[in-house]
């Protein structure tokens, strides 16, 4: 029981102390009295794009590993995309407190939100099928080493 409460820990941990930290941790540059906010926003979009899906997946998949709790990592899918889909509502909220606004943002804005998370959906999705192939097959290995 210890190990399924130290792995379930280890998960939200990592799952959403990843996201909600780096948001954060870029939430002060926001404020700062620059004019140009270009390189933050092209940060922010990178991280939610390409950076937080592999690394949420590769986490996962070796936290997994190591605690041998396969059997539930659809689980562990559902954690990972909706901590996609909450780093791009971050970055959203880092962008309207600063120098937008939350009530009446403009269109541009909305499309890219939704773009970034579309497309950061589609990529922890792509890594979720080869990590739920490559379960699939060292699970027919260790039955077919059993017969």
């Amino acid at each position: 029981m210890t190990n399924k409460i130290k792995y379930w820990t280890l998960v939200l941990l990592f799952n959403f102390g990843l996201t909600f930290g780096i948001h954060y941790l870029c939430r002060h540059f926001w404020f700062d009295k620059t004019d140009e906010h270009t390189n933050l926003t092209s940060f922010e979009t990178f991280f939610t794009v390409a950076s937080l899906p592999i690394a949420l997946v590769t986490i996962n998949y070796w936290l997994s590993k190591r605690f041998g709790a396969t059997k539930f990592f659809i689980v562990n899918a559902v954690i990972m995309l909706s901590c996609i889909f909450i780093s791009a509502r971050l970055h959203f909220f880092n962008w309207a407190d600063s120098v937008g606004s939350r009530t009446r943002p403009d269109g541009e804005t909305l499309e890219v939100i939704a773009l970034e998370s579309d497309i950061g959906l589609l990529v922890t999705t792509i890594g979720l099928i080869i990590i739920f192939v490559r379960l699939d097959k060292k699970k027919k290995q260790f039955q077919s080493s059993l017969s």
